[in-house]
């Protein structure tokens, strides 16, 4: 017999405040954690772009010479500048200077270049960080007056380590969220990147503690998800409780001598009567054809299965104690 959900969707939503209904306030409490603001970090930073230091270095190693040299290499031999998919590029392509700086960084002369920025940002980096260190106390409130000295812009950002700035490196947020990092205190160690090469000196402004909302702080979209979300689990349970109840009756009426089919027909349900099968087979046609639009056969399967242990075991306490 066959219980369907269908037939106590009305009462589920025959409410006309369903927030006052019996049980929603326990269903909100059981999906409240979705809804949640989860704790919040608000960073101040300064970036050091290793970019920035390569004007100079480029111009000393010639590097736009060499540049210019596979250009022409490139317009006036068969030897090719190819895309990244290794499709030659036509003669004065658009993108052709990018391709060619690109393929002149791959060279040694590109690591010099990178190794001489980096060494330079470096310098840079432990100076800004020896002029803030030497304020006392360590605070983050320091950065603002050592980034005009340097004349480095300070950036503020407020992010969850569940929802961070796409324009934030990931070791940026880690480091943010570092257990050992106190509100209105400075980070000890600076924090280096790749792709793109940045150094990172930053600070811990304030922790905003993770919030939970109430139904009424939520947005309409949310309170919608919470309404269908409830729905759902009003009409699962109030079906439940029809089929416990019947399940009761269907015992006593098994004692009298009546037979299920007769528990089934006072109770109003349909009867679905199956071809032998196995616990452990998949289910061949005829099953999910008599089975369709009721439930699947694998979870008939198991809860068969789990009844069978069950009454195995109470018939063998001894065997259930191994177990």
């Amino acid at each position: 017999a066959f219980i369907s959900l269908t037939n106590h969707t009305a009462s589920a939503t025959n409410y006309t405040d369903f927030t006052k209904a019996e049980g929603f306030t326990n269903h909100f409490n059981q999906v409240a954690n979705q809804y949640q603001v989860p704790v919040r970090r608000t960073i101040a930073y300064v970036k050091i772009n290793l970019a920035d230091f390569e004007g100079d270095i480029r111009k000393e190693l010639k590097f736009d010479d060499e540049v210019q040299k596979l250009i022409e290499q490139h317009n006036t031999t068969t030897n090719r500048i190819t895309e990244t998919n290794g499709t030659a590029l036509p003669i004065n392509a658009t993108n052709l200077l990018a391709r060619a700086e690109e393929e002149v960084r791959k060279t040694p002369l590109g690591d010099r270049i990178f190794d001489a920025s980096n060494a330079a940002a470096r310098v840079q980096a432990l100076a800004f960080r020896k002029a803030l260190f030497s304020l006392r106390p360590f605070a983050t409130a320091n950065l603002a007056a050592s980034a005009k000295q340097f004349n480095l812009q300070l950036h503020t950002a407020t992010f969850s380590r569940e929802e961070p700035p796409e324009d934030l490196p990931g070791s940026l947020i880690e480091a943010a969220f570092a257990p050992s990092l106190k509100s209105g205190k400075l980070l000890e160690s600076a924090v280096f990147t790749t792709n793109p090469n940045h150094i990172y000196i930053l600070g811990l402004q304030t922790i905003t503690p993770l919030k939970l909302r109430q139904y009424a702080e939520l947005t309409k979209d949310e309170q919608n998800k919470v309404h269908e979300s409830f729905l759902t689990s009003e009409t699962r349970r109030l079906a439940l409780e029809a089929g416990e109840k019947f399940q009761a009756a269907a015992q006593a009426s098994l004692k009298e001598g009546q037979s299920f089919t007769h528990a089934a027909t006072n109770a109003g349900l349909s009867i679905v009567t199956l071809p032998a099968f196995s616990l452990y087979a998949n289910a061949d046609t005829n099953h999910i054809d008599l089975l369709r639009d009721l439930v699947p056969l694998s979870t008939l399967q198991n809860a068969l299965f789990t009844h069978e242990q069950t009454q195995q075991a109470k018939a063998d306490p001894e065997k259930e104690n191994l177990t």
